[in-house]
């Protein structure tokens, strides 16, 4: 949605952009159409990711540093074995700048992003700061 919104407005396209909230199924898993290649055991494993995140949120705001998110947020994940981790980012949203080290969460907005694949199943979800 970030990308979209700056390209519509960097190209000046007379295109209006309606942002609206993620829905998410009881689990917390992001509610997409390749969801459908899951059973519904793997839609509750799958919403892990989503608990990630959130940890990766809570880390970031007790002030933890970003290695320190970055590797609690992979152990959680990969406590489930058929999960494997395609990125898991933390970077400024206007940028989308990997940050590094402690960062004040209060200078700018945060995008806490990652991709799991589970079966070949490739998920996507993202938590904003």
């Amino acid at each position: 949605l970030a990308i979209i919104t700056k390209m519509v407005k960097d190209l000046n396209y007379n295109i209006n952009v309606i942002k609206c909230a993620t829905i998410r199924e009881a689990s917390g898993l992001a509610m997409s159409s390749r969801n459908q290649y899951l059973s519904n055991t793997e839609k509750e494993e799958a919403s892990i990711l989503y608990q990630a995140l959130k940890l990766g949120k809570k880390l970031l705001l007790d002030q933890s540093s970003i290695h320190h998110i970055k590797t609690e947020m992979e152990k959680l994940i990969t406590k489930n074995k058929k999960i494997k981790i395609d990125y898991l980012s933390i970077a400024r949203l206007s940028t989308f700048e990997e940050l590094e080290g402690p960062v004040d969460h209060k200078k700018f907005k945060i995008v806490i992003s990652g991709a799991v694949l589970l079966n070949d199943v490739r998920l996507i979800d993202n938590i904003l700061i």
